[in-house]
């Protein structure tokens, strides 16, 4: 610890974070934050791709990764869910969360800010979204009118 602050390693980790729970907690917190880019994100979700393998090697279990993107909701064709990833599911008669084009098979996560991923094994996809939408300011009309993360789905599909 003194070594630590001898080295003003506190300062490093003061960061402007657009959480507000994570600011209170000094720019620090487990409740939310994706603080990677896309690249290191494709590394990741290639292997869950592909089934946990990375470099022809098995870092998490096949069977964890199927556990993990299956869906858990039972009986309700309007909630899936897997464990540790959103589903392809019905919002409205007419809409599909996040797009009607993408398999019930596919799994991803979508952020309060704005970031997106979304993994599709059946039509080999992956897909790595990273922006901000509280970012100037927390206008919410403007990125939800646009509906941009379907539209990047219907431009990608």
């Amino acid at each position: 610890r003194d070594a630590q602050e001898s080295r003003g390693l506190g300062d490093v980790y003061k960061r402007q974070v657009h959480d507000e729970t994570a600011a209170i907690m000094g720019g620090i917190s487990a409740n939310a934050g994706l603080f990677s880019n896309a690249e290191d994100l494709s590394v990741i979700l290639k292997m869950i791709l592909n089934k946990g393998i990375h470099n022809n090697k098995q870092m998490i279990d096949s069977e964890t990764v199927e556990l993990f993107t299956k869906n858990h909701i039972k009986n309700d064709s309007l909630n899936n869910r897997g464990l540790g990833f959103d589903k392809v599911r019905i919002v409205s008669e007419n809409k599909v969360y996040p797009n009607k084009k993408l398999s019930n098979k596919s799994f991803g996560h979508t952020g309060f800010t704005g970031t997106m991923f979304w993994v599709d094994p059946e039509n080999d996809l992956i897909i790595v979204f990273l922006t901000n939408r509280v970012y100037p300011n927390r206008d919410k009309g403007s990125f939800y009118k646009v509906d941009i993360r379907n539209k990047l789905f219907e431009i990608i599909l």
